[in-house]
């Protein structure tokens, strides 16, 4: 498992992990005229999808402190695995309010306590794995035990390993989620059954890649697996062209499962 990478703090008021590098990198895709063109499938930018939809939550991680002086900042991996619990718990899944009062008033005190288990400093990245180890006990209603949940992974480009997401996750009986690692960052995706249907939610507590400071976190909704599988390749794309270092080895290499820290790989816990 290779999600333990550091994240960066981010001390300005849109606190993030991997995106805080998003004030101060340099939108260059072109910068090197010489490198390979990115080889079919997919291309390098994908239609928009009229079975997806985007809103903003409210807050973000990080842009509160709590009286004990405690923030979510650097906090994505506990988030989208409360997130992905809450889900699995709840009667009605997140609600914008419920995910709002996740980032905000419930991960602050649970990450302290993760991190100080764990003997990470206040601001360290608590890698996936960890978190869901530590939740048992910590967190009312799970048990946290490694056998409930299981991982899908590969390339977050390839067609078939993202159809290998969304098929996991809709033979899940009733309701599935997933804690979602992909380049120093996590967020929750929930799936419900919903007249004969699926319904797949992206919960994201950073803003959009790119985004102005200060934006919120976001919540997509995609009605089938197809649209999900279509919204992380955009996603992904959008984080390639946006860091020059990530859309070089997208152009110049050729993706390997043995290459672990390879840009594209992602990795789903499902529960």
């Amino acid at each position: 498992n290779n999600n333990n990478n550091n994240e960066n703090e981010n001390e300005n008021e849109n606190d993030s992990d991997s995106d805080s590098k998003d004030n101060n990198s340099n939108n260059n895709s072109n910068s090197n005229s010489t490198t390979l063109p990115l080889p079919p499938p997919p291309p390098l930018s994908l239609p928009p999808s009229s079975s997806s939809s985007t809103i903003p939550l409210s807050t973000y991680q990080g842009r509160h402190t709590t009286s004990e002086s405690l923030t979510s900042s650097n906090g994505c991996s506990v988030i989208a695995f409360i997130l992905t619990i809450y889900h699995i718990k709840s009667e009605h899944g997140v609600t914008d309010q419920a995910a709002v009062n996740v980032i905000d008033n419930l991960s602050p005190s649970i990450l302290d306590s993760i991190r100080k288990i764990c003997g990470i400093d206040k601001y360290g990245f608590v890698a996936g794995i960890e978190v869901w180890g530590c939740l048992q006990g910590i967190l009312p209603g799970s048990n946290g035990q490694d056998d409930q949940f299981f991982e899908v992974g590969g390339n977050i480009l390839d067609k078939e390993a993202t159809g290998r997401l969304g098929e996991a996750m809709a033979a899940t009986p009733g309701k599935s989620a997933c804690a979602f690692y992909f380049c120093d960052h996590l967020f929750c995706i929930t799936c419900t059954p919903t007249d004969g249907s699926l319904k797949f939610q992206v919960l994201d507590s950073l803003p959009a890649t790119g985004s102005n400071p200060g934006a919120f976190g976001t919540r997509t909704t995609c009605n089938s697996s197809e649209a999900l599988q279509t919204h992380l390749q955009q996603h992904a794309m959008n984080k390639f062209e946006y860091y020059s270092e990530y859309l070089s080895t997208v152009k110049e290499t050729e993706w390997s499962p043995n290459n672990h820290k390879d840009c594209r790989n992602f990795q789903a816990f499902i529960c």
